[in-house]
């Protein structure tokens, strides 16, 4: 157990929560599931900050939380929160809640905006952020020892924490599983209405998607790639606006790229590059073992083809028989029901 006297910080847990429309983010689950585990051996307290507007999150909302190893819930609600911010609006509650306190243990999911909402904090309270984590724990003379990725996820590497300062996992969602929870835990509920700063160097007024053809496709969460069935350079077009809605990355076989439908920069492959995206959506793409070298670690495969034995269908996910084309229409439309057909007619057309 970590000797309470020796912590520069109160021996409590924080842990930052997300949520996607009604739901919580399964990274905020694992969060508290792994913060459950370490509050319990060391006799700490677990509060979670969730940051929302007025009314947004019920208290039956918060049960799951406490099934999951919350003590504490506390709501932070402005009309604000939930849009275009940068870190500085949320940190800046943070620090001005607890004057003169902090964590022994601040969790967060491993975003960019939590990231930098986080290093704000610990450069304020003289802590340590590790991003990109994988798991945490804490080690018998109180240190925290914290595995994360390196070399682009190619390999992992353990850091020692001292307990002289304050410490900051940032958690890579899905990494570690939701465990079931005990629905009968309850939590303690705080509702606070935070006023509006003002006064922040930084205001964000609009966030744009990324183009799809300059997302790095080694960093690239989702992948939208594309081989011969797609039949030309227009393919590649209404394929680039199904990479915009889902803000993926725009792949390519080899032979896409010797046909000069794409630049060589989107080639995945024995001689393009080697990904490992969360989702990598197959469109007429046979499953060749040149392609096939440089995509099969994708957690999930989607594949669409008009040939019933291609062999990409035997290591997909999740596969469709047909023409890729009137497949990826009807995904754009699902997408965005607001999308008119002239305008998936002129994608498909390169206009």
């Amino acid at each position: 157990m970590v000797d309470e006297k020796e912590n520069t910080a109160d021996p409590e847990i924080w842990v930052l929560a997300e949520r996607q429309g009604k739901k919580w983010q399964s990274v905020t689950l694992e969060l508290l599931d792994d913060a459950a585990v370490l509050a319990k051996r060391a006799k700490w307290q677990v509060a979670v900050f969730v940051f929302a507007k007025p009314m947004d999150v019920t208290d039956k909302d918060c049960e799951e939380l406490a099934a999951h190893g919350a003590n504490h819930v506390y709501l932070m609600e402005n009309d604000d929160f939930c849009e275009p911010n940068g870190p500085q609006k949320y940190w800046a509650v943070l620090e001005n809640f607890f004057v003169g306190a902090k964590p022994r243990l601040l969790l967060a999911p491993s975003t960019p905006l939590w990231v930098e909402c986080v290093s704000w904090l610990m450069a304020r309270w003289d802590g340590t952020v590790v991003s990109d984590g994988v798991s945490f724990k804490l080690s018998p003379d109180g240190d925290l020892s914290v595995t994360r990725y390196a070399w682009r996820g190619e390999a992992q590497m353990t850091l020692s924490l001292g307990k002289d300062h304050p410490w900051c996992v940032c958690l890579r969602p899905d990494v570690a599983g939701v465990g079931k929870g005990n629905s009968r835990a309850k939590a303690e509920i705080t509702r606070r209405q935070e006023l509006s700063d003002n006064n922040e160097g930084v205001n964000v007024k609009e966030v744009f998607s990324p183009d799809p053809g300059d997302i790095d496709l080694l960093e690239a969460d989702r992948i939208v790639a594309g081989g011969r069935g797609l039949n030309g350079a227009e393919g590649f077009q209404l394929l680039e606006g199904l990479a915009n809605q889902l803000e993926a990355g725009v792949g390519a076989t080899r032979v896409a790229v010797d046909l000069g439908w794409v630049p060589y920069s989107r080639q995945i492959g024995q001689t393009g590059k080697a990904v490992k995206p969360r989702l990598y959506i197959a469109l007429g793409i046979s499953g060749a073992s040149q392609h096939v070298d440089g995509m099969s670690g994708s957690e999930v495969i989607i594949a669409i083809n008009n040939d019933p034995n291609a062999h990409i269908f035997k290591l997909c996910h999740l596969g469709f028989v047909g023409e890729a084309e009137p497949i990826m229409q009807a995904l754009m439309k699902a997408l965005d029901p607001k999308l008119e057909s002239s305008e998936l007619v002129a994608a498909s057309k390169g206009k």
